[in-house]
């Protein structure tokens, strides 16, 4: 069989292009043509466009130029007595906004008219998205399943939920996934064993090597406050967690300590705690920095090359990440979360109403060769190979 020419690949949030475009760049190296697209409904994608290196927005393909009004008028009228129908008793769609559902159920009517017609006006030869677990790319992958086009999807994160929330994704895609842990999670949702592959993560070693070299080129010097000269680096991850009732301690005791907090939301944190966390640092010492989101491509895998340890609250794929390195970590757990890195022996237990300083000196002291080991090989289930963009694109050239 031929191999893959053409490969069309949807992208969605603009996180999204730090997983696919070292694939994306790798195919290319090949001789592949890589076309992206995207679209906008309630979800904004368009947004981060402009952030990428080296591609122009005029390369994009725009999934709303291929609607064909009418037919996604008819489609619509079709299906909305469904919705009617299950909007009528109590159940997870009706406790959804009616107009907000409505608009969703119009806009993928429009996305899967469209979509079509984007495969017949491309006519690739494969596609590749990051996962099927949202309605943009598992219209794709459904169209081009019905054309026999190979589909792909690649991992987005530690997978750590319940194996249930992963039951759809290899329903029309072969997935490319980090490592053996992570094969087992889709097999226990009951994904096809030979529709999941384990090859790797696409960049996460020359993310790390690429962020070391540009610390010791002073970059992450200049992104951050003066007041770090002569301090020890460390960093708390998703802190907005660890507010409530305990939000007054977080900083107690920073002032004069030999560290120097650098505090880091998720990009997806909501609004109103980003507010609060702006407020509380904005009281506080200067033995403190809340990291602004918009910071610099790579300002966060600096923090990271530069920190001595980290302090996570809950579960991050950002845990698994900073293990690469085998620093220490320590873990704020929460109750219901879906693991606890700290029980399992990988991170040092942590209080969050001790406040954070406690946090970072009993970590440091209890961090030994043990929790290291132990990391390390958690590190080598998850991620069979940290810089697999290669192998993924010539995966993706070839027929299953």
């Amino acid at each position: 069989m031929p191999r893959p020419t053409k490969v069309l690949v949807f992208r969605g949030p603009a996180h999204h292009a730090q997983i696919m475009r070292p694939v994306e760049d790798a195919l290319s190296a090949l001789g592949c043509e890589v076309i992206r697209y995207t679209t906008d409904t309630e979800a904004m994608f368009q947004a981060g466009l402009q952030q990428e290196d080296g591609i122009g927005l005029e390369s994009w393909k725009w999934l709303p130029d291929y609607n064909d009004e009418a037919a996604s008028a008819r489609l619509y009228q079709t299906h909305v007595a469904y919705f009617r129908e299950k909007l009528a008793t109590p159940n997870v769609l009706s406790l959804m906004l009616p107009q907000v559902l409505d608009r969703i159920i119009h806009f993928a009517c429009q996305e899967w008219v469209a979509t079509r017609n984007l495969l017949r006006s491309v006519q690739p030869t494969a596609c590749l998205v990051l996962h099927e677990l949202n309605r943009w790319s598992m219209t794709l992958a459904a169209h081009a399943s019905a054309l026999s086009l190979p589909v792909w999807s690649l991992q987005e994160g530690m997978y750590y939920a319940n194996p249930w929330l992963y039951t759809g994704h290899t329903k029309y895609s072969r997935s490319l996934v980090w490592g053996e842990a992570t094969r087992d999670v889709l097999l226990q949702a009951g994904c096809a064993p030979e529709r999941v592959e384990v090859l790797g993560h696409p960049d996460l070693g020359s993310r790390w090597q690429h962020a070391q070299e540009e610390v010791q080129t002073g970059t992450l010097q200049r992104e951050l406050p003066a007041a770090t000269q002569g301090k020890r680096l460390a960093l708390a991850f998703l802190p907005h967690i660890t507010l409530g009732e305990h939000a007054g301690m977080i900083m107690q005791g920073l002032t004069g300590s030999d560290w120097f907090l650098v505090c880091r939301n998720h990009q997806l944190a909501a609004l109103p705690l980003i507010q609060a966390l702006a407020t509380l640092f904005g009281a506080c010492p200067t033995n403190s920095w809340l990291s602004p989101l918009a910071m610099p491509r790579g300002h966060h895998w600096r923090l990271m090359a530069a920190a001595e340890c980290m302090i996570v609250a809950g579960c991050s794929t950002t845990m698994l990440e900073w293990l690469w390195s085998g620093k220490p970590l320590g873990h704020v757990p929460l109750a219901g979360e879906p693991r606890d890195l700290a029980a399992e022996g990988l991170a040092v237990p942590c209080d969050s109403a001790a406040g954070y300083l406690p946090a970072i000196e009993k970590t440091m002291a209890a961090w030994d060769d043990g929790y290291r080991a132990r990391a390390l090989q958690f590190v080598g289930r998850e991620i069979a190979c940290g810089d697999a963009a290669a192998a993924l694109a010539a995966r993706i050239t070839r027929r299953p």
